[in-house]
This record gives structure tokens, sequence and C-alpha cells, in this order.
């Protein structure tokens, strides 16, 4: 295509010769050259991309666009779910020292008031008796005969006393 001579030319996105081979599909540059215009006495070159650069291009866009949905799933999706499961397990952890607080506390009031003999109004008094019982009652169990004769004893005692109402 011939030019007029008033025409200036002004290339957009080359800068090499066209008499170079292209690095992508070894054919010279002239068969990527595109002109436009003259459009106000310019006419505008544009090297177009060859298939093999295309699919290069298309391959490293692939990459950029994974990368950034790789981005987006982590800041959107898997930063929020750990800092929600972060925020159970330290609720989790926060019921357990709730339940050792407790424990503790219970374990504390124990050593401070210690036996409930201490701190229970009669509680000693009623523990003596029944142990008293028990230990009458399996000392009767087991000598019979002695237990008469102390029953027999006590009677003749109150019968000297002349106190029949505990007859």
């Amino acid at each position: 295509m011939a030019t007029p001579v008033s025409v200036r030319i002004e290339r957009t996105n080359f800068e090499g010769s066209w008499d170079e081979v292209c690095p992508h599909c070894s054919r010279p540059q002239e068969e990527h050259r595109i002109t436009h215009g003259p459009f106000k006495e310019v006419l505008y070159e544009h090297r177009m991309p060859c298939i093999a650069e295309k699919n290069k291009l298309h391959k490293e866009r692939r990459r950029i666009v994974l990368t950034a949905k790789t981005l987006i799933a982590i800041g959107w999706i898997l930063v929020p779910l750990v800092y929600l499961l972060l925020q159970q397990f330290v609720a989790l952890i926060g019921w357990i020292a709730f339940g050792i607080g407790i424990f503790q506390l219970a374990m504390v009031t124990i050593k401070h008031f210690g036996n409930p003999d201490r701190w229970i109004p009669g509680h000693k008094k009623e523990k003596e008796e029944e142990f008293r019982k028990a230990q009458f009652i399996y000392h009767c169990e087991r000598n019979p005969e002695g237990f008469a004769r102390l029953r027999l004893e006590n009677l003749r005692s109150l019968a000297q006393d002349g106190d029949e109402k505990k007859i």
C-alpha cells in the first residue's frame, strides 16, 4: 500500500524493525503488520499477534485469572472461615477454663471450710450417734449372751432405784 508523502506514520505497539523475524512463529514481522488510516494525515501501524503469541498471551492471562481467583477464595472464604473456627475454638477453651475455675473454686472452698463437721451444725454429733448405734448392734449380734446379762443388770439397777417408768 502506497502512502502519500504528506502523511506521517505512527506506530502504536511495535518498536522493532518490520524486517525482523517473529520470535513466536519464526515468520517476518511484516506479516503481522496492519495499517489504519490515514486519519488527519496520520497513518497508524499496528503489530497483530500471531497464533503462537496469542496462545502464550492466553496462557499468561489464564494464570493471572487463576491467581486472582485463588486470592479471592483465600481472602473472602478461607480467612473468614478460619476466623470463625478459631473463634469457636477460643469459646470452647473459654468454657473449659470456666469449668476448671469452678472446680478450683470448689476445691478451695472445701479446703477452707475443711471437714463438714466444722460447718454443718450437729453433723459430728449425728455421725457419732450413728457410729455408736452400729457398734452396739454389731457387738450385740456377736455376743447375745453378754447382751442378755447387760440387759438383766440394767433392769435390776432400775428396780433398786424404784424407777418403774423407765422399765
